[in-house]
């Protein structure tokens, strides 16, 4: 069985007062494979720093988790929830794709 790998997507940065490397450079990791604009691209290669950010602060990570948990965020639901709402998009976009190419 093969592993799956995550995604992240959508990862260009959309609010002008934030890095243009915002979303980008704390998601770098093994085995994962991110999906980002031309632009953000470019400015990584240009001054992104490439580090295995993904795998540090991971007790933070679990006590922001934990923390969530008794405010009554049900992470399994809301996962399913971003899970569907990407579904939903990607469907759309590969869509309008088809549309555009027949």
């Amino acid at each position: 069985m093969r592993p799956q790998n995550l995604l992240w997507a959508s990862t260009g940065t959309k609010n002008p007062s934030y890095s243009d490397v915002h979303y980008m450079e704390p998601l770098i990791g093994p085995e994962t494979v991110s999906t980002l604009p031309d632009a953000t691209l470019a400015a990584f290669r240009d001054h992104g720093k490439v580090d295995a950010t993904l795998e540090r602060d991971q007790d933070d990570a679990e006590g922001w988790i934990v923390a969530l948990g008794r405010l009554g965020v049900d992470m399994s639901e809301l996962g399913e929830e971003l899970q569907a709402a990407g579904l939903k998009s990607f469907e759309l976009a590969f869509g309008k794709l088809l549309r555009l190419t027949n």
